[in-house]
């Protein structure tokens, strides 16, 4: 059954939380949520009922968004694309609008509840779905309608707008993020990467989800500092891969699935699997780690597309004094220089996925673990050491890279957080090995 919520995160001890996702039926690979085999959940701390149906019927569900007020819950239905709406104990359904919910905002100033619409889908190359715009409305009122966003081709995995409504981080299209000013102005490329989030104070505070689906890459404001969390540390993740991380409505909590741990293709994503569950995360104050987990779910079916409500949320904001300092992005390997010539020998490699398997991702960097044969800077024979080669370039694999597991190799290296440009590459690691330093491989 459902694990205790309170035990794990004292800070909600008495805050009703409330959490709703997808479940997959079948065998937990509807990992997207494009087929009709879902069942609709939640889950509420306060209600002693655990992990229950918010609607009985299995269906081609999308997205379910918890609204501000924490009462009500939009989602979308597929086949074809329309916006609903439904109260938390299953009663009052009904259709609001044609699209796929994105995003529910509360006007602080009105209290009016405003549904983020997508629209006007086009084609994409990908699983990740495009649309030509970004419209609002009421939830009270569907016929009441706002544009929002046309000026490009957009994601919407995460669209997330701030509390005052300006601001928006997105993906433009899939896999360029970045962060719009609303309504309808330029946006600001961060990266690539997918599952951008969005604080959701007035903090502008933003993440883009790495390639390697373990870390979220957060940004503040304008892009003047960045920073890498991992969030892969929730007892029962073990640092496996992750997915579908979204920031809850109170800006020091998010939510993420896992573990992926069924390999198909690149990654795990793709392969899903029963024993994926919802987990509800803490960042620490100065948003540099994850305090505490706290797992919502305890199935044998897969869960996806979780969104969390804590009570009180919207009247928290980030102390963005706590975010001054240090950049902890950059080197973090002491006593090792910024670049090291290195001979070690190699114990396991990442498989070279086929590069049709990393679309539209043209390139990728792949792992591979080594034991130090000499000395260098603070570490000693004997260490080992992770290093990301680049395998797959323009769409091919590079055909004079080599590797054999047991030959030593001499290398030229720097330490992979000195390349913050690089962690929304795709990055291949098969290993279950995450506390060893990471270098890129520059030898020429």
């Amino acid at each position: 059954m459902l694990s205790d919520c309170r035990a794990d995160i004292s800070a909600l001890a008495d805050i009703r939380t409330r959490v709703v996702w997808l479940q997959d039926q079948k065998d937990g690979t509807d990992v997207f949520a494009r087929g009709s085999h879902l069942k609709f959940m939640g889950w509420d701390s306060r209600d002693g009922n655990g992990e229950r149906n918010i609607l009985t019927e299995v269906g081609a569900y999308r997205r379910p968004l918890i609204t501000p007020t924490g009462d009500q819950i939009v989602f979308s239905m597929s086949q074809p694309d329309r916006i609903m709406v439904v109260n938390w104990d299953g009663t009052g359904l009904k259709q609001l609008a044609p699209g796929l919910a994105v995003e529910v905002w509360q006007n602080p100033d009105t209290g009016e509840q405003w549904v983020y619409a997508a629209r006007d889908q086009r084609p994409s190359d990908s699983i990740n779905d495009r649309f030509a715009r970004i419209d609002r409305f009421r939830l009270d009122n569907p016929e009441t309608i706002e544009s929002i966003w046309n000026r490009s081709l957009i994601g919407i995995e995460n669209f997330q707008v701030s509390a005052d409504a300006t601001h928006a981080a997105a993906t433009f299209p899939w896999p360029v993020t970045g962060v719009a000013r609303l309504p309808n102005q330029p946006f600001l490329k961060i990266g690539r990467g997918c599952w951008t989030s969005l604080a959701p104070d007035n903090s502008y505070l933003m993440w883009l989800f790495d390639g390697q689906h373990r870390n979220v890459i957060l940004h503040t404001d304008g892009n003047r500092q960045s920073w890498r969390v991992n969030i892969t540390g929730a007892p029962g993740v073990d640092g496996n891969e992750v997915y579908h991380p979204r920031w809850t409505n109170h800006p020091h909590f998010f939510v993420t699935t896992g573990p992926f741990i069924h390999k198909k293709g690149a990654n795990a994503i793709r392969g899903g699997g029963t024993g994926v569950e919802i987990y509800l995360g803490q960042f620490s104050p100065d948003m540099k780690r994850v305090d505490a987990w706290t797992r919502i779910t305890n199935n044998d079916r897969g869960d996806f597309f979780p969104d969390a409500w804590i009570d009180g949320g919207e009247k928290v904001s980030i102390d963005l004094s706590r975010l001054s300092g240090p950049d902890p992005a950059s080197p973090t390997n002491p006593g090792v220089p910024s670049r090291i010539q290195v001979h070690a020998r190699l114990l396991e490699k990442s498989e070279i996925p086929d590069p049709a398997s990393i679309a539209p991702y043209s390139r990728a960097l792949a792992v591979y673990r080594y034991e130090i044969l000499t000395p260098v800077g603070s570490m000693a024979a004997g260490s080992e050491i992770l290093v990301a080669h680049w395998v797959i370039q323009d769409y091919a694999v590079i055909a004079d890279f080599s590797r054999s597991t047991g030959q030593s190799y001499r290398m030229a290296l720097e330490d992979m957080a000195s390349h913050p440009d690089l962690e929304s590459e795709r990055i291949i690691q098969d290993m279950d090995v995450w506390n060893l330093p990471l270098f890129i491989d520059m030898t020429r």
